[in-house]
């Protein structure tokens, strides 16, 4: 939703720009080529699909989470170092206040098995084999297949395949 008037507030820590209510983020003051008003276009981190810009602070630049920014503007500080912004109904895209809160790692995790956007399986970017494999593991080991045969055939660790034989990995695979 694009607001047509919508509120905009100084950035904490970054006193030269403001960040609106819908997520937009302009320089709030001009000075060495950039004019005060110029919306930032935002772009999205192919690595975690969230939406930053460039903040420019002396010679320095730093690439910001958008979401971070609407929230220390609208919601305040983090109560910790350790609270990072959580997205209420699970989309990376929407980042007004109403959408976000301040919560601890464990409880941002929580949210994603909660909003079903959780990255376990062939999901998670560091999964060597999918579900396939892990059924396939599982029933070697039914037929007495020794587990050190399935962790060289599947190029994964003997410990792995012992953790997906005995539950503690790829569990949700029945």
């Amino acid at each position: 939703m694009i607001y047509l008037n919508p509120e905009w507030r100084l950035i904490p820590g970054w006193p030269e720009y403001d960040v609106s209510e819908d997520g937009q983020v302009r320089r709030a003051l001009g000075g060495k080529g950039a004019r005060a008003g110029r919306l930032l276009k935002p772009w999205r981190n192919p690595r975690n699909q969230y939406l930053y810009v460039q903040l420019w602070r002396g010679n320095h630049r730093k690439a910001v989470p958008v979401h971070r920014l609407v929230a220390m503007a609208f919601l305040g500080r983090p109560p910790s170092e350790r609270h990072v912004v959580a997205h209420d109904d699970g989309t990376r895209d929407v980042n007004h206040p109403w959408n976000l809160r301040w919560a601890t790692q464990r409880e941002n995790v929580g949210d994603t098995v909660r909003h079903g956007t959780h990255n376990r399986g062939s999901r998670n970017g560091q999964a060597k084999i999918d579900e396939v494999c892990a059924l396939a593991i599982r029933k070697m080991h039914a037929l007495g297949i020794p587990r050190r045969e399935a962790a060289v055939g599947f190029g994964i660790s003997r410990q792995a395949v012992d953790d997906i034989i005995n539950g503690k990995r790829w569990r949700h695979v029945a």
